[in-house]
């Protein structure tokens, strides 16, 4: 085999693999996706059980927008800043680390 033939039998193996890097991540985002759609889908609905158990009020007689304003406004109240903290200390330690150093990065003082 020639050196000419060797490079490009290599070029080639190059390019298979950049395939199968571009393949593997795709498959990684398109699980990670369907994760995080299936996140906001638990927690809309958690928000509208709590407005309609609580409150006899239907979910989706609130905007986007009132929404929000709803939700932040219960995550700024001090019972629930506490029973979010109770939460995540109740998990095994590996996860409270992964958590709060999610936390340190996300969250920039909004208190």
């Amino acid at each position: 085999m020639t050196t000419e033939e060797e490079i490009k039998k290599a070029e080639q193996e190059v390019n298979r693999a950049k395939k199968k890097l571009a393949e593997a991540k795709r498959k990684a985002q398109k699980e990670k996706r369907a994760e995080e759609n299936s996140r906001k889908f638990m927690m809309g609905g958690l928000v509208a059980k709590y407005l309609r158990e609580d409150m006899e009020l239907d979910f989706m007689d609130f905007s986007e927008e009132e929404i929000t304003r709803i939700v932040a406004c219960g995550m700024k109240q001090r019972d629930t800043r506490n029973m979010v903290q109770k939460v995540i200390s109740e998990r095994p330690a590996t996860e409270q680390k992964i958590d709060t150093e999610a936390e340190d990065d996300g969250e920039g003082g909004n208190e």
